[in-house]
């Protein structure tokens, strides 16, 4: 995948400069048709084609490749910026902060029931 996406990157330079941000490079690079061009790319290479495999992992494919290309163009920083947009854990600790749930809480106090007379 490295390979390949160095590839469509020194390629299509032009053209992707004109994306400043990692949302919209995603936005134009989704309508590249770019898990398909990797599968024949990959093939022409002696990669056995696997449709099933490729399907059932396409997201996974697709962030890979999106991933590097923004990384070739924007950096590392906006690389990162892309891969925690869809992190569980990352979004899980945003949404902990943001609630200001981030520092420990003292137990509540709990009732007591005082059998003795």
């Amino acid at each position: 995948i490295i390979r390949y996406t160095f590839d469509y990157t020194d390629q299509n330079r032009s053209t992707l400069q004109k994306y400043d941000t990692p949302e919209k490079m995603e936005a134009y690079l989704k309508g590249q048709n770019l898990l398909n061009k990797f599968a024949a790319w990959a093939e022409k290479k002696g990669l056995k084609r696997r449709n099933n495999l490729m399907m059932k992992s396409r997201r996974l494919f697709e962030m890979s490749l999106y991933g590097n290309i923004i990384y070739n163009m924007l950096g590392m920083e906006a690389y990162v910026e892309y891969l925690n947009e869809s992190d569980k854990t990352v979004l899980k600790a945003v949404e902990i902060l943001e609630k200001g749930e981030s520092f420990p809480q003292a137990p509540a106090p709990q009732a007591t029931t005082d059998n003795k007379k």
